[in-house]
């Protein structure tokens, strides 16, 4: 005969159960209370679930925490976890670069775009600017759609006005953020501290403020202050050796491109195979006023006719640097916006002597003379002179141009400063020559 355990009896209470009920058990009696969920509600039952069934849920429950594991310790979790910290990722994590170029200290690829460069599908603008340059960049990039290699000369607390200026157009403008890598130079005796080099956003002062070595200028730069030339020539070597694509188009950022230059250009390279020694040259013009510039040969041609744009003849140190070979009849020839094609190619040493055109090339031309700068006057000419030297053709485009667009004025500098600028280009212009013609020869016809 098999005695039952005796049940225990839980007494009927209106009051809220059973906490203080337990208080009346003993360690004796707790082995035979009965369970508080009755047996169904057990998660393996074998009343309600096979052994197979059983495996397969315990197999899933130990996948489940091994997962979780894994997300915890990796950095996913640590993402997760940090999802409402407003403090941005340091772009010093990725790869970037600092150089010394001579009095220069150059940091490329400081910024780097958003979008990896398609090398073989695309070609790059590559430029070199102070920060009062970069308001032209929004629609610059609007028009060329592509990648953009920018050299900023950024000395004493420009550098800092100038990264604030980056980031205030990587927000507020998506292609920019997406085709824009950016490089700074400055130089040695006004350069940030470099035994504490931090990332972008905090030299920016975006992270944390910190104090300032130099003084923030309420009128004009550090480098117009400071009555320091722009060495553009050291900023666009940088952009070019720094483009990722085998074509660059080297130009200013006062000089609005035509649209729809990428794709035409790269069908016309199918149709006229390997370049050689050519650069293929985009006509300069000039709003007569302020505007918007034409987008197309159409828009430029009607603009022309009614005043609005003027055939550039130069700049303030070169009356003639953009007259082309037969501007005039450039004007005449119409095709289709859609089209691109070599109009004019130009061999004559002697159209050499006073034009500095813009022009696509390879990545590998000669490159910038750095003793040359930007307030000496003529400090591209050097360029151009060893392209005749190498016997470079000049094919000029009929439907791709440049617009020059007003410039913003920088403080006015001393006239006896100036003047020690143009004797400075004068003077390292005559030594490169001997070197150039020591190298190629004399008899080349070519003249500058």
């Amino acid at each position: 005969m098999h005695l039952r355990p005796k049940q225990m009896e839980i007494p009927v209470d209106n009051e809220s159960y059973p906490m203080k009920k337990r208080k009346q058990s003993n360690p004796e009696s707790m082995v035979e209370v009965q369970p508080l969920l009755p047996s169904h509600f057990t998660i393996f039952s074998s009343r309600r679930t096979s052994p197979l069934c059983a495996f397969a849920a315990s197999i899933l429950f130990i996948y489940i925490c091994g997962i979780s594991f894994y997300l915890w310790s990796s950095n996913f979790a640590c993402r997760l976890r940090n999802l409402g910290d407003s403090t941005p990722i340091p772009l010093s994590k990725q790869a970037f670069d600092v150089e010394q170029k001579g009095r220069y200290i150059v940091i490329k690829n400081y910024i780097r775009s958003a979008i990896r460069v398609d090398e073989k599908n695309t070609m790059t603008f590559a430029t070199a600017a102070i920060f009062t340059d970069l308001s032209h960049l929004p629609e610059i990039c609007g028009r060329w759609k592509g990648p953009m290699s920018v050299s900023v000369y950024a000395p004493g607390s420009d550098f800092k006005t100038a990264l604030k200026k980056i980031f205030s157009l990587r927000l507020a403008n998506s292609c920019i953020h997406q085709n824009v890598t950016w490089h700074l130079y400055f130089d040695i005796e006004f350069s940030p501290s470099w035994d504490q080099f931090k990332s972008p956003e905090e030299e920016a002062e975006l992270v944390s403020p910190t104090s300032t070595t130099y003084d923030v200028w309420a009128k004009g730069t550090f480098k117009s202050h400071g009555h320091l030339p722009f060495p553009a020539n050291v900023g666009r070597n940088v952009a070019i050796k720094e483009s990722r694509t085998e074509y660059i188009l080297a130009s200013d950022l006062h000089y609005y491109p035509s649209i729809n230059i990428i794709p035409r250009f790269l069908q016309l390279l199918k149709y006229q195979g390997p370049t050689g020694n050519r650069v293929y040259v985009l006509p300069v013009f000039k709003m007569a006023g302020y505007g918007k510039p034409p987008e197309t040969k159409s828009e430029l041609v009607q603009m022309t006719a009614e005043g609005n744009i003027v055939l550039h003849t130069g700049t303030l140190d070169c009356t003639q640097c953009n007259i082309f070979p037969n501007a005039r009849k450039w004007l005449e020839v119409r095709s289709p916006d859609e089209t691109l094609s070599v109009y004019y190619v130009s061999r004559e040493k002697e159209e050499f002597e006073s034009w500095q055109p813009y022009y696509i090339s390879t990545r590998d031309i000669p490159l910038f003379d750095e003793d040359q700068i930007k307030e000496g006057k003529f400090d591209r000419k050097l360029q151009l002179f060893e392209l005749c030297l190498q016997h470079y053709e000049f094919h000029i485009l009929d439907n791709a141009f440049l617009v020059q667009v007003q410039e913003v004025a920088e403080t006015a500098k001393d006239v006896n400063i100036l003047e020690n600028f143009v004797r400075h280009n004068n003077e390292a212009r005559e030594k490169k020559i001997e070197d150039l013609l020591c190298r190629y020869g004399s008899d080349t016809g070519c003249s500058i």
